[in-house]
């Protein structure tokens, strides 16, 4: 990758560079100022969600931008995907605020986990964006990953209730077979057309052939992402992990 490249995918990524550097930059706050440091992690998620959906916004309507590399894809649609991505994280930390601030369980632990609940966010959104601007499935697979890890912690962050604890492990346990699934698909992707990058599938691929791999490779995709999107009949851990959850969760993930 060359240095004009190089600009150019940071300079189209802005969005998703400012997301990572504010859920980072939240949890340095949260670790150097404490319990006492809340209004100040939560001011930093806010900022940082104004900043990138002002950004993605204003790249999307001008349309200017359609940076193509190897793992990922920043155009215009990309851009709208990212624009709707950042809305939800922004509507769910402002919908979070007042439970945030009066819940019993965080006032009354140390701290970490309501400020962590920003970050947590954060990251969730980031492994979303990813998921939109990838042009290779194991990017995908990690965007999902990043924003499953962070999901799960949210499910169980509410460490004295032994509903969201049970919840957070069955989501964690069903969560981990539908990667391996997941994983698996890829890899038949990978068998059948040596490449894990979409556009080169499309590519390679003939319409009406009945080739055996791919049609597996799918199969597993799919049930794969039925667990993750919570489709029937692969969605019996909804209930436990919806009702254990701490309230802004369940909007966020179902959203």
């Amino acid at each position: 990758m060359g240095v004009e490249q190089l600009k150019s995918l940071l300079e189209a990524g802005l969005p998703l560079w400012i997301l990572i550097g504010g859920g980072l930059l939240a949890l340095l706050v949260d670790a150097v100022v404490g319990r006492r440091g809340s209004v100040a992690v939560y001011l930093v998620g806010i900022a940082s969600l104004v900043l990138a959906l002002y950004i993605g916004f204003d790249r999307w309507t001008k349309g200017q931008i359609d940076t193509r590399q190897d793992l990922l894809v920043l155009d215009s649609m990309t851009l709208f995907f990212i624009f709707v991505v950042i809305c939800i994280a922004l509507l769910t930390l402002l919908n979070a605020y007042s439970y945030l601030k009066i819940s019993t369980f965080l006032q009354e632990s140390s701290g970490v986990l309501k400020n962590s609940f920003v970050s947590l966010v954060l990251f969730a959104t980031v492994g979303m964006v990813f998921m939109f601007a990838s042009d290779h499935l194991l990017v995908n697979f990690i965007g999902l990953e990043t924003m499953s890890l962070a999901i799960y912690i949210m499910v169980g962050s509410n460490r004295r209730d032994s509903f969201s604890c049970e919840a957070a492990m069955k989501y964690y346990v069903m969560g981990s077979v539908a990667s391996a699934i997941l994983l698996m698909g890829i890899a038949l992707f990978y068998a059948s057309f040596a490449t894990l990058k979409l556009s080169e599938m499309a590519q390679v691929m003939i319409p009406g052939d009945k080739m055996l791999l791919p049609q597996m490779a799918s199969v597993f995709l799919l049930v794969g992402v039925f667990f993750k999107l919570s489709i029937a009949p692969f969605h019996f851990w909804t209930p436990d992990a919806y009702t254990g959850a701490p309230a802004p969760v369940p909007g966020f993930m179902a959203s």
